[in-house]
């Protein structure tokens, strides 16, 4: 797919669009205005619908906590019961098997919840955070990431709540947000109580 001046896609539902519409007619997303302009039309006011599609990209589909996490469970699930299944059988195999296998899966366990919390913050953000004015901090390819030979965009953003600065990072693997410049401005939606639970609105994927 090529981009071209005007061009745009959906951070909701990832419908490219030749031409920029303000809102996607595909699943209602608001859409982000383009790299370099102002910050856009102020989020809607909580509690805010997300489209499904999004909800379950960022809770598994793009949550690489939950995939990785889920891969060492299934490793280490079935070396588990193989290892029971060999209690009764003389020999080492079962006291060497039973410990590689829960470890995989312990691993995977950990990783899987901390994707899973990772994910259910930005959601609840997006869902129910009030809107701050914020800004780009810096652009940075993410080097500890690679999928067919490129690597991450690293978007630091920064907004600020009773005085106090408060940050906030996301991945990106779109060129479009490689090209965002230190001090775009941007909105961002905060939990009060918690507004380390924030998010870039529209969101970065």
């Amino acid at each position: 797919m090529t981009t071209t001046a005007g061009s745009a896609t959906c951070p909701w539902c990832r419908h490219y669009f030749e031409k920029r519409p303000d809102t996607c007619p595909e699943c209602g997303g608001q859409m982000p205005p383009a790299v370099g302009s102002d910050r856009g039309p102020r989020p809607p006011e909580p509690s805010r619908a997300l489209p499904a599609r999004y909800i379950s990209s960022v809770m598994f589909g793009k949550n690489l906590g939950v995939i990785l996490g889920l891969v060492f469970m299934a490793v280490g699930l079935p070396i588990d019961i193989v290892a029971v299944c060999l209690m009764n059988v003389p020999g080492p195999a079962r006291f060497i098997l039973l410990p590689f296998g829960d470890l995989f899966f312990l691993i995977g366990l950990f990783v899987f919840l901390a994707g899973r919390r990772s994910g259910r913050r930005r959601i609840e953000a997006l869902e129910h955070g009030v809107a701050a004015e914020g800004e780009i901090l810096d652009v940075t390819k993410d080097m500890t990431q690679e999928m067919n030979g490129r690597r991450p965009w690293r978007v630091e953003y920064f907004f600020v709540v009773g005085g106090q600065r408060v940050g906030g990072e996301v991945v990106s693997w779109s060129l479009v947000d490689g090209a965002r410049n230190k001090g775009e401005p941007v909105w961002v939606v905060y939990i009060p109580s918690d507004p380390g639970i924030n998010s870039v609105w529209p969101p970065i994927v």
